[in-house]
Order: structure tokens, then sequence, then C-alpha cells
């Protein structure tokens, strides 16, 4: 019996762990992966460290040359592949050869949204946070030019990330946000406002309500930033962090499913043909902890949904019960923690803060529905614990 061929379309979260599952698995198997970055494999989350000196660049890769030989995995960086043909089961690449498979992962993920801002992208000054390559130039930028004032575009996750990070180089940053307060898929407006106080003290200027319009310089460097209300900011470098694009087009033009979250996949990570998963960021799941349908969004969610694709591509497959959405970062001295229901109108809410921390519960009887934490995150686990277990919470906990 032919050894299977599995290929995987990408390198980040669900690739490679699905790479390391599929090994596990089958010994034997010959197994590809493709991806249109030049870099070994590395973990987004810490980007941000990255750029605020907090880890090296080294600290960022997750297998390095050495274990992906030992695990007799063929790695082709910086090979786009632009097709897929599930009639016949082989992938196109850019140069036009093609590849066969007996199970395929797409594992695409996301690109950065680029806002239609007139001449944004032609200036050297002005970074996507998206990618590691991107990380790599933005901290050469930093590390040369010594920029002394940021305009963030865009207060979600990564900008704030991004933020806390540029104050750490004692860059002084103006953060633009649409919305009327920061994180706005994870945040209540009170959690914001908490939030905002601890980056006003960090040295960042909050313009929320507003987007930005135009983009002045000289040549090609930005110099000046022209927000919807006429607030002119001066700046000596830009990073747009404005929202991400699915990488879906792949899986479309080869006639998947996908519905308004993503690639539809079933319970098993198979998309609407047979020899063809999904996992990561392009697929659309269930919240295990709200039940609804959603986009997949974290990276702990992305490894679990490359192993449990793995098994069922090596023929061993696992339910995959849908994803339980917990979102976490760290940034302006404090350890944040989001999940479960954000609908306080239909649950009790405990609210707890003071200069130092926000807790905010969402509670169903004695039973924990959603959390929000800006603190020192020691309770994170039980809460978490008890979020999904659905066991009764006491007032020691909540205190």
């Amino acid at each position: 019996m032919n050894n299977k061929k599995y290929i995987i379309i990408g390198n980040s979260a669900a690739g490679i762990a699905a790479i390391r599952t599929l090994r596990s698995l089958d010994p034997r198997a010959t197994i590809i992966c493709y991806s249109d970055e030049e870099e070994s494999p590395y973990n987004k989350c810490f980007l941000a460290d990255y750029i605020s000196g907090d880890k090296s660049e080294a600290d960022t890769y997750t297998l390095k040359k050495e274990q992906l030989d030992q695990l007799s995995i063929y790695m082709r960086y910086g090979t786009a592949v632009v097709g897929v043909n599930a009639q016949e089961r082989y992938i196109t690449l850019k140069n036009g050869a093609r590849e066969s498979y007996d199970a395929l992962l797409v594992a695409t993920g996301t690109r950065p949204f680029w806002p239609n801002i007139e001449h944004i992208g032609s200036y050297s000054n002005v970074f996507a946070f998206h990618n590691l390559k991107s990380a790599q130039q933005l901290s050469l930028f930093i590390e040369k030019r010594k920029p002394q004032k940021a305009v963030v575009i865009g207060a979600g996750l990564s900008g704030v990330e991004i933020a806390d990070a540029l104050t750490r180089h004692n860059i002084e940053v103006h953060l633009v946000e649409r919305g009327g307060h920061l994180l706005s898929a994870h945040l209540t407006a009170q959690a914001s406002q908490f939030l905002e106080r601890a980056m006003s003290h960090s040295g960042v200027y909050i313009h929320t309500n507003r987007t930005v319009v135009s983009v002045e310089g000289s040549a090609d460097i930005a110099q000046r930033v022209i927000l919807s209300d006429g607030t002119v900011v001066k700046t000596d470098l830009i990073i747009v962090t404005a929202g991400l694009i699915r990488n879906v087009e792949l899986a479309c033009n080869a006639g998947l499913s996908v519905d308004q979250y993503g690639l539809e996949v079933n319970e098993y990570l198979q998309a609407s043909d047979q020899y063809i998963y999904a996992a990561g960021d392009i697929i659309s799941t269930v919240d295990q902890i709200s039940g609804k349908v959603m986009a997949s969004c974290t990276w702990p969610d992305a490894m679990q949904q490359g192993r449990y694709a793995a098994y069922a591509m090596a023929g061993q497959p696992k339910q995959y019960s849908g994803a339980s959405i917990i979102t976490s970062s760290a940034f302006f001295g404090l350890k944040f923690y989001s999940c479960g229901a954000k609908d306080d109108t239909k649950f009790t809410v405990v609210e707890q803060n003071n200069d130092h921390f926000y807790r905010l519960y969402l509670l169903q009887g004695d039973k924990l529905k959603g959390f929000i934490l800006l603190d020192d995150g020691k309770k994170f686990a039980q809460l978490r614990a008890a979020l999904l277990t659905g066991q009764p919470v006491n007032n020691q906990l909540l205190d």
C-alpha cells in the first residue's frame, strides 16, 4: 500500500499543529507544507513582545530547522499556492508546478486590511503590523530612525499591543479608533474607559469616534495625519492595525462552501470536499461558550483545530466540538482576558474596579456566563474553569 501524501497550506498555528500530529499518527507519510512567507514557523502572539524588546526574534520561532528535519517535513517557504483542483486532487503553485495530495489542509489565515487613504502605502514610514516580516521592518526602522511620535490606526487587540510596545521605546503614541471605545469586540464601554486611563498614564493619546482622512508628507516620508474632526497629528511613524481579511479566495475558487464568517467545516474540520480540511482563522466555527457561529480567531483554538484536522486526515477522526473563544493579552502593566457572553442585559452584572484593576462578571444565578479582567490575572484559571464547566461560583472567587 502506498504511503499517504499530506499537503498543508500555511505554517502558522493550525498548520504547525497539524504537522506535528500527522507525523505522530502516520510516521511513514509524506508531509509537505507550503507557505508564502520566507520565515520559519513563528508565533504571531509574540510580535508585540519582539517590538518592545521583551523577546528576541529567535524567541518567536515555534519550530526550528533541526526539529522539522527530525520530523521529516518538507517545508516550502516563499511558495504561494494559487489553485486547488478538488476533483483531481492537486494544488497549483505560482510557478505553474502541480503537487498531488491524498488529503489537504487549508490554513491560509488572514492578511491586514488597509484603509482607503490616498497614498498611504507609498510612504516608507508606514507599516502594517501583522506578520514577522512587517515586525522585522518596523523594528529596524525604530532602531535606525529613532521616531519620537507615532500614529496607530485601529484600536483592536493588535493596535493596543503595538501601542504598548512603542511606549517602551519612549515614543509618543496617538491611537485612532473609528468606534466609540477601544477593543470594542472584547470590552464594554466602562472597561474601555479604565484601559484608556491606564494608556493615557503611559503617554498614549486616544482619538475615538474619528478616522484618518488623509496623510501628508514630503518625498516618501509621512509627516502629518489629518483626522475626520480636523485634528492634525504630526508623526514620524504610522502603523496600520485597522482589521483583517480572511484568506478564503483559494477555497472559494476551489468550489468550497464559505459563509459570512469563513470557510465552512463539519465536526471533523472537513470542508465541503471529502479530501480537504481547514483550520485556523479562515474557518467558521461554533463558540462553545456562547453557542454562536462565529469566525475562529485565537491562536490556541487554531492549534487545537489543526490537531483535530490531522486526526481526520489520517483516518482517525475525533469530533471537534467548537472553539472556546478566550481572548488574552498583556499590556500597560495589565493582564487582559475576555470570554463568554458580552450582552449584559440578559445577566446579573457584578462590576469591580479601582485605580489598579477592572473586573466584570456576568452571572445567571450562580453560574458564570462571561467575564472581563484587566488586572493581575491571578484568578483567570479558576474563572475559566467555572465558565467552561458550568460549576457554581461563590463570592470568594468573585471578590
